[in-house]
């Protein structure tokens, strides 16, 4: 799941050489990391919040945003390479992410339809239901396997990629709010209330349960290395 955030949303591509981010004058501008220099402007609707992602390879752009202070939000997808914005992919969603090659995207419609893009022509490689609305859901690092939880939910499910079976059903206390793979896909980070859960995916078991934040929201995300996790809460704590 992405990070939210209104005044001052920003984001780093995989290789910090450039960032998005929104400017005082209330405009979101891709900007070289290393002196600022504006390389696009977004041109996006005003909105209460926005929430900007890369894929991995750094070539697209996702900026979701939240014109009504209401879900599910509206969401542009960016090919940086062109400069230009992929209409198809202009939407009414409730979760997305790229896949880990950056070669397709994922998109949660309202009432539980997942569909698979293949980018950058934005034609439909493949959907399935998953029958109730989903917020979040993830990638596994391989791509053949999307975590995915039903919104306000607190079961996470692992689906096939290209057919939605359910492959494995993980209970959590509590709603997640978000999810995180380490990027050997051995661990599954959910933040669940004001908890983390960590998962070992391959023997299915509940491996910790970390907690420290005061409020829900959790945000959470592995380093590189693996070595290491986030998270973040509307609390203010990291």
């Amino acid at each position: 799941g992405q990070s939210k955030y209104t005044a001052g949303a920003l984001a780093f591509d995989p290789k910090h050489e450039r960032f998005v981010r929104l400017d005082p004058d209330g405009m979101l501008r891709l900007r070289r990391a290393s002196d600022g220099a504006e390389i696009l402007l977004l041109s996006i609707p005003k909105a209460v919040e926005y929430s900007p992602g890369f894929s991995a390879d750094g070539r697209y752009l996702v900026v979701e945003y939240d014109v009504y202070g209401a879900k599910p939000a509206n969401c542009q997808v960016w090919d940086l390479e062109r400069g230009a914005r992929i209409e198809a992919l202009t939407s009414y969603l409730t979760a997305y992410e790229f896949s880990p090659d950056g070669r397709q995207m994922v998109v949660a419609q309202m009432g539980g339809t997942i569909c698979f893009y293949d980018l950058p022509a934005a034609t439909l490689a493949g959907r399935w239901e998953a029958g109730a609305t989903v917020r979040p859901l993830a990638f596994h690092p391989s791509g053949a396997q999307l975590a995915v939880v039903a919104h306000h939910g607190s079961d996470i499910r692992i689906c096939d990629r290209k057919t939605g079976r359910v492959l494995r059903t993980l209970a959590n206390p509590a709603e997640v709010d978000s999810l995180a793979w380490r990027g050997d896909g051995r661990l599954l980070a959910a933040s669940c209330g004001t908890k983390v859960q960590v998962w070992d995916m391959d023997s299915g078991t509940l491996l910790s349960v970390l907690d420290g934040h005061q409020s829900a929201g959790i945000g959470v995300a592995f380093n590189h290395g693996g070595d290491l996790l986030a998270s973040v809460s509307w609390d203010g704590t990291i």
